[in-house]
């Protein structure tokens, strides 16, 4: 066998002859070359030197015939030989199966190598480092061989290039090769960033906000939604004209405000499927707010103590709370020591003892980013006569108790931010009145001296049954009365400052259902 490329000498050597002997070099019948390259005694040596031997050569045949001029005529004398070239392919193709491969999915390459002799040696290649782990397989077809290469391709294999390298053995550089870019389709791959001229730390309230959602695709992504807290978002203006703008793949928040703090995801689609972001938290530092939008009145007598809780939400939660009193005529910075200061709460003690001392007392807090815009407001009213029992009812229960009861008219969700420094129990739950409805009173008659005066009678003889005071709230349960006794109740409500207008209830205790003043 020879190689392709190399240079071959083929010589016939006749022995004997004379003046009528002719010999001539054919290559597939045809003459190429007739003459004596040397003559040594009675030897004649003819020579063909090929060059460059080309795949035409392969299954050439080249024969060496002798003629001879005699009579009768001889027939030719004849030695030949076949060249089997040692050849490299003469093509090598990659055949994909679509146009483009699926990250995680495991398809199939082919190869097809024509024009090799012998049979070559395929292997596969990737970024110029042969794949070994892959399954391949290889089989020899008509004009050629084809191999098989089972491929599961990785995200990060997108645009890398695959190489069929087909060679020849033992035959030096004797190897073809074709290339293929491989393009890799996966669903998109999305991280969201803030813009890149700021830092977590530098978020606060009022400044313009830029997220970027970072994205891998291929094919190209669809569609980019955005969500804020898991719910959608689009182009809006609020009344503030604060504004929230998408464009390409960037989410502008202007003026940002701390209810848009939370939790943003991008959301990215192309025709594979989509995936969203991990979450990115925005931080948004901002002034103190007050908990409380309007503000409390809190009705008190002369010399009586209360504590108020100014309540307010910030960020960062390190506050100072200076207190203020205005009465009119002037604006006080109330004495450091009078409040105690316990995170986002700071509460003043408070004893308002002449006329001055009443008037509005206002809370302004501080962090690192500013004060207040507004602050905590309580106004502090001198008690006056107490407010008439309203909304009262007799009731009968079971076991022979009677109820009476009226409408507490002391008693709000204001009542969390006072509470008389002389006895405990406002607590800090949200309030509801006995009958379950919410209240969101901007009055309180806190701690003050009202005291609930209940007189029961008998209706008939004029008999006093009970004589009982509340100072929590207008409800009184009063067991042992005779189902029997047609009664009437005195209702009242006493302070310092007097008492006030007297509601009576009349009724038969067995009949006191449903029986109500007021």
């Amino acid at each position: 066998m020879y190689d392709e490329g190399t240079d071959l000498a083929l010589i016939c050597e006749v022995t004997g002859g004379g003046p009528n002997l002719k010999v001539g070099w054919y290559r597939n019948g045809k003459l190429v070359e007739s003459r004596v390259e040397h003559r040594m005694h009675h030897d004649y040596f003819y020579h063909l030197q090929l060059r460059s031997l080309s795949r035409d050569d392969h299954h050439a045949t080249y024969a060496c015939q002798l003629d001879l001029d005699v009579t009768p005529p001889a027939p030719p004398v004849l030695r030949n030989i076949t060249l089997n070239l040692r050849m490299k392919p003469k093509k090598v193709e990659i055949i994909p199966a679509g146009l483009y491969l699926e990250a995680a999915k495991t398809q199939q390459l082919l190869c097809k190598a024509t024009g090799a002799n012998p049979q070559p040696v395929v292997t596969w290649w990737m970024n110029n480092i042969q794949l070994t782990s892959a399954e391949i397989l290889v089989s020899k077809v008509e004009n050629g061989t084809v191999s098989k290469l089972n491929l599961t391709p990785a995200i990060e294999d997108d645009g890398r290039i695959v190489t069929c390298r087909a060679q020849t053995p033992l035959l030096d550089g004797g190897f073809v090769e074709d290339e293929w870019r491989m393009p890799v389709y996966y669903p998109p791959l999305a991280n969201l960033v803030l813009g890149r001229r700021f830092t977590a730390e530098e978020i606060r309230e009022g400044s313009n906000v830029y997220l970027e959602c970072q994205t891998r695709s291929n094919p190209p992504i669809q569609r980019l939604t955005w969500m804020h807290n898991g719910k959608l978002l689009g182009n809006s203006r609020n009344r503030e004209n604060r504004d929230i703008i998408l464009a390409n793949q960037t989410l502008v928040i202007r003026q940002i405000e701390r209810q848009t703090a939370g939790n943003y995801t991008c959301i990215a689609t192309n025709r594979l499927g989509e995936s969203a972001s991990a979450p990115l938290h925005l931080h948004v530092k901002y002034a103190p707010v007050c908990r409380r939008s309007k503000p409390l009145t809190v009705v008190v007598s002369r010399d009586q103590s209360i504590k108020l809780r100014c309540q307010v939400e910030a960020d960062p939660e390190t506050l100072s709370f200076p207190w203020t009193l205005s009465n009119g005529r002037e604006t006080t910075l109330l004495p450091r020591e009078m409040s105690s200061d316990f995170g986002l709460t700071s509460i003043l003690v408070y004893t308002p003892r002449r006329d001055a001392d009443f008037g509005e007392l206002q809370c302004w807090a501080l962090n690192d980013i500013g004060k207040q815009k507004e602050p905590c407001r309580f106004k502090i009213v001198k008690e006056g006569l107490p407010p008439t029992p309203t909304q009262c009812a007799l009731q009968s229960l079971s076991k022979g108790v009677l109820e009476v009861k009226c409408r507490n008219s002391s008693k709000g969700s204001a009542e969390k931010e006072t509470e008389d420094s002389s006895e405990s129990g406002s607590g800090d739950s949200d309030s509801k009145d006995e009958d379950g409805d919410d209240e969101d009173e901007d009055v309180l008659v806190s701690g003050s001296s009202n005291v609930y005066w209940l007189q029961l009678y008998n209706a008939d003889t004029g008999l006093l049954l009970r004589n009982m005071s509340n100072k929590v709230a207008p409800h009184f349960s009063l067991p042992g009365i005779d189902p029997s006794t047609r009664v009437a109740a005195i209702l009242m409500t006493i302070n310092k400052q007097g008492r006030s207008e007297a509601v009576t209830l009349e009724g038969a205790v067995e009949r006191a259902v449903g029986s109500r003043a007021g």
